[in-house]
Formats: C-alpha cells, structure tokens, sequence
C-alpha cells in the first residue's frame, strides 16, 4: 500500500479517491475490511463530503438503518449545501409521502425513523423553505405537521394563507383543483384539531371555501382525475365531508353540529332541525343562530339534491335516466277519457292542489329525495331572514350551479310554468330538454309545436336505452294534476309521444274531413297500437267513425298497423256482406295493376287477396316501436306543421 503524501494540501484529492476506491473494492469481497478502509477515511478527512457520503451509502448498501441514519445526520449538519446530499434528501422525503413498498423505499423510511427527532423536524423544515413549487412546499409542510403535530398553529395558519395565495394567484379554472384540495382535505383539518383560536369570521371564511369544494367535487362525475394518484388518498364523499363540517361546528359551537354523523338518517336530522328551529333559536344570539339553522339546512338539502340529480340522470347500476313531465289524468278507468277536455286542462298556478308524483319502476328514490328536497328549499324560502342569509350562503358555496334540474321541476310541480318554460329554453338541445319542451306544450295547448317538439324528441331517441316497457302509471284517475318521471327509454318516450300526438290529432278532429280526416283516423290506429290495450277504446272510437262515413283510405295502413286486434275489426267490417264501406288501404306500389278494394261487388279474388294480406300482416316480426318511429319520422311535414 502506498503511503499518504506528507503535505496533504497537495495530494489530498488523490488520497481521498484512493481511500474511497479501496472501500469500494472491499465491500464486494470483504464487508470488514470495507468498514476499516473507510473509518480510516473518516479520520483522515473528517471534513470530506464525498468520504462522508460514501460512509452513508455503504451503511444504506448494507440495510443498516441505524448507522445509516447517523451518517445522515452527520451529512445533513455538516454538508447542507452539497447538492448530492440535496437529491438524496429529495429521495428521503418521497420516500416519506409515498406508500410504496419497494425495499429502497421501505429503507429509507425505517432510517428516518431513527434520525433523532430534533434532526428530522430540521431536515423537513429546511427542505421545505428551499422547495420553490408550491404543491411541493405545502406537501413537505404536512409532512412536518403529520410527524410533529406539536407544530405551532401559526405555522397552520401560515400554510393556509399560502395555499389560498397559490390558488387565487394560479388562476384555476374550477375550485377542483390540487389546491384547493390540498388546503380542504389535508391542511383545515390540521388547523382544526389543533389547540388555535380562530375568529369566527376566518373559520366561515375557510367553511365555505371547503363546502364549495365539497360540493363542485361531489356533484361532478370523476371528479377526482382530476388529481394525481399521490393527492387522491383522502376520498372526497359525503363521509370526511361531515367529518370536516363537525370539526367546524365544534369549533363555532354550534349545537347542530351533530347532525354531520355518518350514515345520515334524513328523518333524525330532520327532527333536529325542526327542533332547533322552533325551540332553540330564540334562545340564542339572532345571527349566530340564524346562520347555524341556515347553514344546517342547507346541506340537508344539498345532500337531498344530490342524491336526486344522481337517481335522474345517471344510469350506474343499471338505472335508467329519467325526466319530470307532465301526464295525464282521468276521471274514470276508459282510457279514451285520458285526453282532456279543453277544461280539463286549464291549470290554476294558483290552486293549492298538489300534483300527484308517479314514476317508472324504481323511481321511487327520486319521488322520496324530490320531496324531501323540496321541503328543505320551502324552509330555507320561509321567511324573508332565512331567504337573504341562503342567498349569502347560495353565493358563498356556489350551490346555483348544480341546482337547474331541481328548479325546473320544481317550477312544473308548483305550476310556475313561466319559469319552467325560462329553464328549459336556456338549457341545451338534448333529449331531454326537447322532452321537456314538449310536456310544456301539452301544459299550455301549443298542439302545433307539440308535434314539432315529438319530432325532434323521435330524432333524439337513438341516444337512449332500448330496454324497458310502456309505463304503467302514465295516466292517474281522479287527480287534478299529475306529473310522471319518464324513464328515458325508447318505449317510454314513444309512449308519452304517442299519447300527446293522439291528443293533438283528436283535437283537429272537428275541423277536419275527407282526406285529412282519413289521414288523422289512420294516424290515430297507428299511434294507439303503442300503448295496447289502453287506447283500445280510441281505436273503437276511430272505426265506429270510420263505419259512419261509409269510406276510408289511408295508403300508409299496410305499412304500420299491425295490432292484430285491429287487423280482425278490418277484415269484420271487409267481410260483412250487410256494410258498404269502401276502403282503400294500399299504397300505389300496393295497388298496381290490383282494384281497389271495397266492402261491395268484391269477388272471391280480391276476397282472397284481402284475406292474405291480412294474415301477412299478422305475422310481421318488426319492433312496434321501430315501426311508429319510422312512420312519426315519414310523415315529419304533416306532424310538425299541422
């Protein structure tokens, strides 16, 4: 072995190397002889960061934690501005965010743990002062307050203040962003459960920040990819919600707070609020309880809102989307009474009356959270204190934004068909919206654009599911009002189209003759064929007519009738020899070449002929309802203008 120079100013880089690769050597072949190369190192150059550093990995290679950890430190006090020791540090702190269980990781958290305590608060203290991104330094931050939780609260505070900051400052697009986030589920709830006096005004100030987050993150589908993996560990559910919202109610003293439990029972709380209301409040300081009661009711409903705009609009679980319309009702079980008198349909917006709630199997979630909700929004609009302190509170949290659905129906439920028609009107052109645009037509007896508004509904019916059957609940007997949840469903939507088009065209009846009344008569056998046998006493209806008028053509009736019912009141009244009813029920490619056919004179050709094609329409296998939306879809001009 060569001897060290003895002028170590001169030869010190050399020897320091030659130490260092000497360990090297050894720790391949002999661990012993590693260590000694490298104490002899240490002592020669105890000021060295490389030796120092090399001490440290050799210590980390071994999976020696507790030496390790003492090589740390000595590096960390003595070395702080080294940049190799910065990127392990960086590796360090990862290593602590992170719940990885790779073995590097798993080391470098074991070896934190037996730093000294004053050493590892340093380390994250001054790594996070250095880290110039933000999300970086508020990260490093809660990891100081997670391991040292006898962190002042002003340090909080501070970390609060700077999370705000970043967030006004980074111009987000949405509140649902790693700030935002990051202050409400990690940092408030820090702030709370330590032993810091906030003035009431900070603590509201911070309540409506994270009710706001809450609330954009909850009513907004995959919210959270949004985030990264590492910022998506707290779940954002109605769970840490009332979690974090009795934090703040202990910390405002309110005697509410204890309706944010988990799960939720809507009657219990319900209760609670009743009582508050009534007994409690006066006994308390006006603001302080009015704003306690408000803020209380207001998630109430919020939830209720919640649960509501995700029973009608999604379809998880195999759930069909449905839509509040307005229905039908009758004064007696025929089916032909469904179609109101002119009467029957002037609705007084000012009768007390309230409309009878009907749905589609398994609606009846909706009808129960729809009701609910709307005796929450009645409380919060029952005085005028209560109206000004939620419209604050409105704007605080932004609830305006996921209440358009909720309104609209309500405006239909409380006859407020102004506003009901200003909700639809400034929606978007979906199924939906053309739905409700054409139950808004029924209401007020705009049969022109009722036809108009089923076209553009028929066009749309592509986008929604093809399961499902006609409901059974779309007309009530002896109700003054009725309003249905529609499931979105070819054959339901069909059938509610279906019952209004057969409102309209009886409607026209009167005013009509010849042709026109002929053409109306057929639409009226197609269009009943959807909801059979309900409408059968229409059809009766249509073809006593037609055996008065002792004539009928309709060239579409081969196309599209194919009740079978029907077919055989055809083919009764084609084979009394007693009527003498002309009828001419084929197209021009039908009756090329062929006479037309007449209850009189017929000979035993065109009876047999007749009879045939009777029983080939019999035995058609199209989807009714493929048949009627092509035949709404033929005859759009006629439909939509009359």
């Amino acid at each position: 072995m060569p001897l060290l120079g003895d002028d170590p100013d001169s030869d010190n880089i050399a020897d320091e190397e030659y130490l260092v690769s000497k360990s090297k050597e050894a720790f391949r072949i002999n661990p012993y002889l590693c260590k000694a190369w490298i104490l002899t190192a240490k002592t020669l150059f105890p000021h060295n960061f490389r030796i120092q550093f090399e001490a440290y990995t050799i210590e980390k290679n071994n999976d020696n934690a507790k030496e390790a950890a003492k090589c740390f430190a000595t590096l960390f006090q003595s070395f702080i501005s080294e940049s190799g020791l910065w990127q392990e540090i960086n590796t360090l702190t990862n290593a602590l965010r992170t719940e990885s269980s790779n073995p590097e990781t798993l080391f470098l958290r074991k070896m934190f743990s037996c730093i000294p305590a004053v050493t590892q608060h340093d380390i994250l203290t001054v790594t996070a002062e250095r880290s110039e991104d933000t999300m970086e330094h508020c990260r490093l931050m809660l990891l100081l307050f997670r391991k040292f939780p006898q962190a002042t609260p002003q340090l909080i505070v501070r970390l609060v203040d700077t999370l705000i900051t970043a967030e006004k400052h980074g111009h987000c697009p949405s509140v649902i962003n790693c700030y935002r986030k990051t202050l409400v589920c990690d940092v408030l709830p820090l702030l709370l459960h330590a032993n810091a006096d906030l003035p009431s005004k900070q603590l509201y100030r911070f309540l409506h920040k994270s009710t706001e987050f809450y609330l954009a993150s909850l009513m907004t589908k995959n919210s959270q990819e949004t985030f990264a993996d590492d910022e998506s560990k707290i779940g954002v559910n109605w769970e840490s919600f009332y979690a974090l919202l009795r934090l703040f109610g202990g910390k405002l003293d309110w005697e509410l707070c204890s309706i944010f439990s988990y799960p939720w029972n809507k009657d219990v709380t319900w209760q609670h609020i009743l009582t508050f209301s009534t007994v409690r409040l006066n006994a308390l300081d006006p603001s302080k309880g009015v704003k306690q009661l408000i803020f209380c009711l207001t998630i109430l409903f919020a939830y209720c809102l919640y649960q509501y705009n995700a029973l009608l609009q999604s379809s998880a679980d195999n759930r069909i989307s449905s839509v509040l319309v307005e229905a039908f009702v009758s004064e007696e079980m025929d089916e032909i009474n469904t179609i109101p008198s002119s009467k029957r349909m002037k609705i007084d917006s000012s009768d007390p009356t309230l409309p009878n709630l009907t749905g589609g199997e398994g609606t009846g979630d909706i009808i129960k959270h729809f009701n609910f909700a709307l005796t929450c929004w009645s409380m919060l609009q029952s005085t005028e204190t209560y109206q000004k302190e939620f419209f604050k509170l409105k704007q605080h949290i932004r609830l305006d934004n996921w209440l358009l659905d909720f309104t609209t129906d309500v405006a239909l439920y409380r006859a407020k068909f102004d506003e009901f028609q200003s909700n639809i009107q400034n929606d978007n052109g979906s199924i939906r919206t053309w739905i409700q645009r054409l139950s808004y037509n029924f209401i007020v007896k705009h049969f022109r654009f009722l036809g108009e508004s089923s076209i553009q509904v028929v066009k749309q019916l592509h986008t929604v599911h093809t399961i499902g059957s006609c409901s059974q609940n779309l007309t009530q007997v002896g109700v003054a009002r009725h309003l249905h949840y529609l499931p979105l469903t070819k054959v339901a939507i069909l059938q509610y189209v279906a019952k209004l088009l057969i409102l309209k065209f009886w409607q026209m009846l009167p005013n009509v003759d010849g042709v026109d009344a002929d053409r109306i008569y057929g639409y009226l056998l197609i269009l009943v064929q959807v909801n059979w046998p309900s409408e059968k006493r229409i059809a009766l209806d249509v073809l006593t007519r037609i055996r008065n008028q002792r004539s009928f053509i309709f060239p579409l009736f081969f196309k599209y009738v194919v009740n079978v019912e029907i077919l055989e009141e055809f083919t009764h009244m084609y084979a009394n020899e007693h009527e003498t009813i002309k009828l001419d029920l084929m197209g021009p490619a039908q009756t090329s070449g062929q006479k037309r056919i007449s209850t009189r004179g017929a000979d035993k050709e065109e009876r047999e002929d007749f009879l045939q094609m009777m029983k080939q329409q019999v035995c058609r296998q199209e989807p009714l309802y493929t048949l009627v939306i092509s035949f709404l879809l033929e005859e759009e001009r006629f439909i939509s203008v009359k």
